[in-house]
């Protein structure tokens, strides 16, 4: 059985330019893959502690291998079966966990 089955991809957002004859050039929106992972849906409500104070329900929580970059709260993610086809899940990050001994941890 694999580990980490999904795959994990961040958004990465170009921000808009102006050529030489001052046309407005749009960005780009650009999935960037960042590791395996799995991620398992909250199906009981489970609540985490944002860093304001306040209570969130989140929809997912994504386990990361040890040694993945760190994700930031409030990157949008975008989460694929092993097909790469398939999303599973798109958001934003909550919250991360840190590096903790064995994983990393998102809360979506």
């Amino acid at each position: 059985m694999d580990r980490y089955p999904h795959k994990l991809y961040k958004v990465v957002v170009t921000d808009e330019t102006e050529n030489d004859y001052g046309q407005t050039i749009p960005g780009n929106k650009e999935f960037v893959f960042v590791s395996n992972c799995y991620e398992q849906v909250n199906g009981s409500g489970n609540e985490i502690r944002l860093s304001n104070g306040s209570m969130y329900v989140f929809s997912s929580q994504i386990f990361l291998p040890q040694g993945v970059e760190q994700i930031l709260s409030g990157t949008q993610i975008e989460v694929r079966e092993k097909d790469d086809k398939t999303v599973r899940l798109q958001g934003e990050v909550k919250r991360p966990s840190g590096k903790d001994v064995k994983h990393s941890r998102l809360w979506v």
